[in-house]
């Protein structure tokens, strides 16, 4: 979906307001709901989801160097080899061992499941 460009993100989930969206890392849950409200500042993605209890949740996640489309959902994709806009290899391994091993997402696919 994403050839290395930076997307508007609104246009894309404002057509799913009130779906159920499971967010998974490494096969675990980290976060579902139904959407209630989704952000875009700068770099930084916000969905806020209603839980099964009633309750607003948020999840705050970087935007992704790759988007693809699935039959379920999406992949927010993190993993360096999706990063092509670099090919200083010095500069991405001081990347590595600064900002992103602090950041979960580093080097992972993000599942986002809607249903």
């Amino acid at each position: 979906m994403s050839d290395n460009k930076i997307i508007d993100l609104n246009e894309i989930f404002n057509d799913y307001f009130f779906k159920k969206f499971t967010f998974l890392l490494d096969n675990k849950v980290l976060k579902e709901g139904r959407l209630k409200l989704f952000t875009m500042k700068g770099f930084n993605l916000k969905f806020f989801l209603l839980d099964s209890e009633n309750v607003i949740k948020n999840l705050e996640i970087p935007y992704p160097f790759k988007l693809v489309k699935t039959e379920t959902g999406y992949i927010f994709d993190y993993r360096l080899e999706k990063f092509k806009l670099i090919e200083n290899t010095e500069l991405i391994n001081n990347l590595i061992e600064t900002d992103c091993q602090k950041s979960r997402y580093y080097d992972k696919p993000l599942i986002v499941k809607i249903e």
